[in-house]
């Protein structure tokens, strides 16, 4: 039998370990805030450092799922302000797709960074995979968050339509193993926005339109066979 004394030693250890992770990863999402907002005003669009091959990219995405090396956040964001060198106007292709980058972070890119490495955070919250996007023929999408909670199997999913190269998001509904709730507030105040389709070079990627003036969000999906290839190596 463990005694209690060595049992509170051991707590007290994961707690002081755990506000330690939770204060490196804090100061490194600010890191990373301060970056994006700096690349996202237009600064430092040239002298891309990657070559155009996926794996360059993906190669740089952390066992967290997340992009945690500031340099490489520089080059993906380089990426996101990139002009297409598509012919045309880009366009909505039907396929499914994987979350791979955005240019902007908050409290879920921490959490993800800091349960990789403390059991307690892993515990509390963890990404379950990357964000899926669905496209289909009859022009609807449906956007898939899988995460835990206190080990409970959360699931986030978006439904809408796609016009051109636009995505507008039409409802969205919550799904754990005890209930089911329709348009819950976790997400009604982010689907709101439309996603307007900038790039489809190699990468898909969307802004987030806010307004008209702002539509400097980005995100990045990456077609899941082009995925898969780059795993196999």
């Amino acid at each position: 039998m463990i005694p209690p004394q060595i049992i509170g030693y051991l707590s007290v250890g994961m707690i002081s370990y755990s506000v330690g992770i939770d204060l490196l990863y804090g100061h490194k999402l600010n890191m990373m805030k301060r970056l994006d907002a700096n690349i996202i005003s237009g600064n430092d669009l040239n002298n891309f450092k990657y070559t155009d091959s996926i794996s360059s990219y993906t190669d740089t995405i952390s066992s967290s799922g997340i992009v945690e090396n500031i340099e490489d956040r520089n080059e993906w964001n380089k990426l996101c302000n990139q002009k297409s060198s598509w012919n045309g106007a880009p366009c909505i292709i039907p396929g499914e797709y994987s979350f791979v980058y955005r240019n902007y972070v908050n409290f879920e890119e921490k959490w993800a960074m800091a349960s990789s490495l403390s059991p307690l955070h892993n515990f509390i919250f963890t990404t379950k995979q990357p964000t899926q996007l669905k496209v289909f023929n009859n022009n609807s999408v449906q956007l898939l968050d899988q995460f835990r909670m206190f080990r409970m199997k959360i699931d986030v999913i978006w439904y809408g339509k796609y016009d051109k190269n636009t995505i507008y998001w039409e409802s969205s509904e919550l799904r754990t193993r005890f209930f089911n709730r329709k348009n819950p507030s976790v997400s009604e105040k982010q689907r709101q926005y439309p996603w307007n389709l900038s790039s489809h070079d190699t990468f898909f990627i969307f802004s987030r339109i806010k307004n008209k003036n702002n539509d400097n969000e980005k995100l990045v999906f990456l077609e899941d066979w082009k995925l898969d290839l780059v795993n196999l190596k």
